[in-house]
């Protein structure tokens, strides 16, 4: 079998997001995710990797930065709009 073109690709873990240990969120509605839904095990990303949870996400979903979540989060208050968990 022939090298794929660019090189080989780096031997990780295989991950299901039909596992038990790894199953997304419903947040069809947005909200705050919980430290309690950390679902990727320990040992599958980078030792600093500060990402913790599975995410599926739709093109024109907004993420923001951990660092912003208290301006959003005050501005969303402020204009009478409330998400799960805020």
């Amino acid at each position: 079998m022939c090298p794929p073109r660019y090189g080989f690709a780096p031997d990780v873990p295989h991950i299901s997001m039909w596992s038990h240990k790894i199953a997304p969120y419903g947040y069809a509605n947005g909200g705050l995710v919980d430290e309690s839904h950390q679902n990727i095990p320990d040992g599958v990303l980078p030792k600093d990797d500060p990402d913790k949870v599975f995410a599926r996400l739709q093109a024109g979903e907004l993420i923001i930065p951990v660092k912003h979540v208290p301006y959003v989060s005050k501005m969303l208050k402020k204009k009478g709009i409330k998400l799960n968990g805020m």
